[in-house]
């Protein structure tokens, strides 16, 4: 995650560096400090995904900041907890924007969150950056306030796909969590297959972070996980990959 965050702040530099040149002030920035708003889940199934981003994103300011920060201006997080919840995202979204004044928000964890954030953003002109998402959503058509720093679940997808058809699997089976995050990765699966004209023979969702995988015994394969959003198994010539 810190590396993940390194990228965020490369980001906040040049933003912070273009507003000097220009002359021209911003919320969340001041002579000694720029303010960034975080939501994300810190409590909830996927607690773990938001806790250790917040943690990557601190240890990454805390470590500019050791340094003279940006343009001599310390960096400071602020934090919410949206439980992974759209409508806890929506709150936690307006609140950073409307009560805490921030410059820009980063460090969002999931699709169905980024999802209902990006509108947000969008009317209020703040900055969204570093999401921890790959939904196509983000990417197309292009928002202008948003910026992407990861790959997108097509070209995930389309890589391991790509591996699969290599390797001589003739089955593959698909189950995804039953959210806009899932049908990011279907979607990305679909797309590869269709390129290949390779027909998935089972497709199945679940409800989200339940663990339920009994359709995979239609196929004869066992769960492989993508990430979280997708998982793909798949019976080659030699048996179960």
């Amino acid at each position: 995650m810190k590396r993940f965050a390194c990228c965020v702040l490369t980001v906040f530099c040049t933003s912070i560096i273009i507003l000097k040149a220009a002359s021209t002030s911003s919320p969340g920035v001041t002579e000694t400090e720029i303010v960034l708003g975080q939501c994300a889940a810190l409590t909830g199934s996927a607690a773990a995904l938001g806790t250790h981003m917040s943690k990557g994103l601190k240890a990454a300011f805390d470590e500019a900041n050791a340094k003279g920060g940006v343009q001599g201006r310390k960096i400071r997080l602020v934090t919410g907890d949206d439980g992974y919840e759209p409508e806890k995202c929506v709150d936690c979204t307006e609140k950073m924007i409307d009560e805490n004044g921030v410059f820009a928000l980063t460090g969002y964890v999931g699709t169905p969150t980024a999802k209902v954030a990006m509108p947000i953003v969008q009317e209020m002109k703040v900055p969204l950056v570093g999401l921890f998402t790959g939904a196509g959503i983000l990417r197309q058509p292009v928002q202008r306030y948003v910026i992407n720093i990861r790959a997108s679940y097509d070209d995930e997808t389309e890589a391991l796909v790509d591996y699969l058809a290599k390797t001589g699997s003739s089955k593959i089976a698909v189950l995804y969590q039953n959210d806009a995050f899932g049908m990011s990765g279907l979607s990305g699966v679909q797309k590869a297959l269709d390129k290949r004209f390779v027909r998935a023979q089972y497709s199945g969702d679940q409800r989200r972070i339940s663990g339920n995988s009994s359709g995979f015994s239609r196929c004869g394969c066992y769960r492989g996980a993508l990430q979280a959003n997708c998982g793909v198994c798949t019976r080659g010539k030699s048996g179960r990959t």
